[in-house]
Parts: structure tokens; sequence; C-alpha cells
């Protein structure tokens, strides 16, 4: 489907501007969360790539992401941890609700 065949009236996109940046520490865990917006896959990817170099000792990078008004491109990556269980609730919140514009 092409972008403008969208079926879509409203969606939640991430404002233009600087990344967002998160980390809490759960028994002696680190878990980071960066939020950027991407306009297509490749650039999703090679943020995740990015961190990866950025982050390059920790044991996972769980990742996930949804692009499209009608998030027509959904993926997600556990690294090593049980399947489902790391990076799926990551975009969980993100999929679900009223779509609307930010």
């Amino acid at each position: 489907m092409q972008e403008q065949d969208s079926r879509a009236t409203a969606y939640t996109t991430l404002a233009l501007g600087p990344e967002f940046r998160h980390e809490i520490e759960i028994k002696r865990s680190r878990f980071i969360t960066v939020l950027r917006r991407a306009d297509n896959e490749d650039t999703a990817r090679d943020l995740v790539a990015a961190l990866r170099r950025e982050f390059h000792d920790a044991r996972h990078h769980c990742s996930a992401f949804v692009l499209g008004p009608d998030r027509g491109i959904q993926r997600s990556n556990d690294d090593g941890e049980p399947s489902g269980t790391a990076a799926s609730p990551c975009w969980r919140p993100s999929s679900k609700g009223k779509r609307r514009r930010v």
C-alpha cells in the first residue's frame, strides 16, 4: 500500500527533534530506552545498529519499532531473551489505543 493510500485518519508519532533516553537499574541490570523518530525501516535499523555499537558491552540489545500510519511495519528482536518477553512489550503500548497525531 502506498503512503497516500493509508486508511488512517489520525495516528501517533514521535515529534521531530532530539531523541528521548531513559535508564533504570533493576537488580544490577541496566535497562536503557531510546526513542527516536524514524521515517522508514532502514533508518530504524540504522538506529539499532548505532546503539549496538554505543553499548557494545551489553549482553542483550532488545529492539522494537512500528512504522507507518497503519502500523504496517512492526519489528521486534528479543536478542537471546526468551521469545516474546523483551522486545514485544517494548512496542506494545505504542501499538494499542487510539491513533492520533502528536
